[in-house]
């Protein structure tokens, strides 16, 4: 998001060598004039910015000096504007390691049920391997119980 032709101003004015500006002669700046260069608008609208960075007393004009400053509403405002902008980068950032976080918990959770599902599978085959076993000692046991009982049949007198 840009921001307004007034702060751009007033951000050229807190960075510039000198914390004071002569006064415009007409309606508009220079072309090569801070205002115009430095924050990139055209005269009309650096003229603008300027006139109502003065209307809201973010700057004055000084008649001893005949020139204007920064007032210290407008020191404030600038700090004001600076700390949110560091603010939100700091969310920017922190958006983006939860982002990176969220992603590398998918990840484990996948993983982990990838492991879950070939550990099922071995208990699987291993059970099943168990009661194939279980199943033949079954068989095995009826086969010789009955071979038993016929053999007790007959011995003991068909």
């Amino acid at each position: 998001m840009a921001e307004p032709n007034w702060v751009q101003v007033l951000q050229v004015m807190h960075s510039a060598e000198y914390p004071y500006f002569n006064a415009p002669d007409e309606r508009t700046f220079p072309e090569n004039h801070l205002f115009t260069a430095g924050a990139g608008l055209s005269q009309g609208e650096a003229f603008a910015a300027f006139r109502y960075l003065e209307t809201v007393g973010l700057i004055e004009y000084q008649e001893r000096h005949d020139r204007y400053w920064i007032t210290e509403k407008g020191f404030n405002v600038i700090h004001d504007r600076e700390l949110a902008n560091q603010q939100q980068e700091l969310i920017k950032q922190q958006n983006r390691t939860n982002q990176k976080l969220a992603l590398l918990t998918v990840f484990i959770a996948i993983s982990a049920l990838a492991q879950a599902v070939v550990a099922l599978q071995e208990a699987l085959t291993l059970n099943l391997k168990l009661v194939a076993l279980g199943s033949l000692i079954v068989t095995v046991a009826i086969f010789i119980g009955s071979s038993k009982f016929e053999l007790l049949d007959g011995v003991t007198g068909s």
